[in-house]
């Protein structure tokens, strides 16, 4: 029996998927009607799961973010989704309470889980998203990307007017992008241009686009663009999109691969107000290279060819829809030479394998 692998690709047998996009959250499949809300986290197969789910209090175990529909129902002025379709995640606790008050009685005016998107471990690709920020607060947005095994993030970006705050005494008026990475090192700021940031309505009624590219031995490159106006109840006064605002290249993640998306605590949600909007959750996979293999007695005899230094590792799952991974035999050194792997299938109906290069 000759099979073959793919490095860093989810894939056994065939290349089909490898460098094709193979998540995509648009929310669109989720069963929720006009002026409804629902909870992703209480989806099975969902992905989504949040902190304090089974917290006694009954606040704090209240859903931070809601799939909603539809666009233009949520408030009197709210936002459709940029690509006109009808469902999106919402940062809802602004629409149960008045108040931005943390003292008040009520539910909290922040968020207060960790909600989680998992996916497959991501070693070389893309994630990408859009974003509409929450009009007049402070943390309108906070995410991170981890990797989950070892606890670490990645990098975080955070859309706030709090720093603005803190810097001149100005709250929300020069709301802008922070991007951080994993070890906290500030990586990009104040990426507004002045006609924008003077104005806290310009700088929040936008729609944004974040792409984050990863890359083999634990580097990324990240992007955010801004892609137009929000409509139909824009505040912008019609500035058109203006592009690519940041764009940095080469950042070392600290990390091999991530495969978790967190949107933080402590996001604000726009008190009355037009709520942080995401949409469109893409996540592409480059293109993995097909090494052969060969049955051998109860296992897989998986060649690799290798590179100077270059360290690789046998992965392993009983059901490739689970996107759950595990580490088969030790670390392979590269050396130039082709290598050879040792997988097991005694006992397993269906098993698949990966290589993933560090």
């Amino acid at each position: 029996m000759v099979v073959s692998v793919a490095i860093t690709c989810l894939l056994l047998g065939s290349m089909a998927a490898c460098g094709q996009t193979n998540i995509i959250e648009d929310f669109e499949g989720y069963a929720v009607g006009h002026r409804q809300y629902l909870d992703p986290t209480t989806v099975n197969g969902s992905g989504w799961s949040r902190d304090s789910a089974d917290d006694p209090d009954p606040e704090i175990a209240k859903a931070d973010w809601d799939v909603h529909c539809c666009s233009g129902s949520l408030t009197v002025d709210e936002d459709d989704t940029f690509d006109g379709s009808d469902k999106f995640l919402a940062l809802r606790r602004s629409h149960e309470t008045s108040t931005n008050d943390p003292t008040a009685a009520g539910p909290p005016h922040r968020s207060d889980d960790n909600t989680d998107f998992v996916f497959p471990l991501l070693v070389e690709g893309s994630i990408r998203f859009q974003l509409n920020p929450a009009n007049h607060t402070w943390d309108e947005f906070r995410m991170a990307l981890h990797d989950s095994a070892s606890g670490k993030k990645a990098l975080q970006i955070v859309y706030s007017g709090n720093y603005a705050h803190n810097r001149l005494g100005s709250h929300g008026d020069l709301s802008d992008f922070f991007v951080r990475d994993g070890a906290g090192k500030l990586l990009a700021s104040d990426i507004q241009p002045p006609f924008i940031a003077a104005f806290s309505d310009d700088a929040h009624d936008r729609w944004y686009e974040i792409v984050i590219t990863f890359h083999q031995g634990g580097t990324f490159d990240f992007e955010i663009s801004d892609i137009g106006p929000t409509m139909p109840f824009s505040r912008t006064s019609g500035i058109p999109a203006r592009g690519v605002l940041a764009n940095v290249t080469g950042v070392s993640s600290g990390v091999l691969g991530v495969d978790t998306m967190r949107l933080q605590v402590y996001a604000g949600n726009g008190a009355p107000e037009q709520p942080t909007m995401i949409d469109n959750l893409i996540i592409t996979r480059s293109p993995g290279t097909t090494v052969a293999g060969a049955e051998a007695g109860t296992g897989m005899e998986i060649l690799i060819p290798t590179e100077v230094a270059g360290i690789y590792q046998l992965e392993v799952t009983e059901d490739l829809t689970t996107g759950n991974w595990s580490a088969h035999g030790p670390h392979i050194l590269g050396d130039g030479t082709t290598k050879s792997a040792l997988g097991s299938t005694l006992g397993a109906a269906n098993r698949s394998f990966r290589i993933v290069v560090f």
